[in-house]
């Protein structure tokens, strides 16, 4: 396993890497829009 800041996007973990940003960047949007909603 490479020890960097990414996951080993490669062959067997190309599957996990995928799966694992994609929860990332949801959460992330939702907090961007509870944010702004509290803005207003």
């Amino acid at each position: 396993m490479l020890k960097t800041g990414f996951p080993a996007c490669s062959t067997t973990y190309q599957f996990s890497c995928g799966v694992g940003i994609l929860p990332a960047l949801k959460g992330l949007l939702i907090m961007v829009q509870y944010l702004s909603e509290n803005r207003l």
